[in-house]
């Protein structure tokens, strides 16, 4: 199974919907806001929850983990790629 299945169905109907939030309030997915006082980075926390099952999905196929960066540089596209998989499968 590819990288955008594996990771939708790890995301769910509550990840995608969080993440088109995020697409939808600021335009990006590496947005901050702030919670309660804090910086909330979703690059760094929902970002590297995105990254790490990433791994795990080439591990499980038997495919070599890539770089670091590639992680880094990819998980973004990876869950456009995800909200527009799962908006095709709503008819929008």
């Amino acid at each position: 199974m590819d990288m955008t299945k594996e990771l939708l169905k790890w995301l769910g109907y509550d990840g995608v919907a969080f993440f088109q939030m995020v697409l939808d309030e600021y335009g990006e997915l590496n947005a901050v806001w702030s919670t309660h006082g804090f910086p909330h980075p979703v690059h760094f926390r929902e970002g590297m929850a995105v990254r790490n099952i990433m791994r795990d999905i080439h591990g499980k196929n038997n495919k070599a983990y890539k770089h670091s960066h590639w992680y880094d540089d990819n998980w973004e596209k990876e869950i456009i790629k995800c909200i527009d998989l799962c908006n095709k499968g709503r008819g929008k």
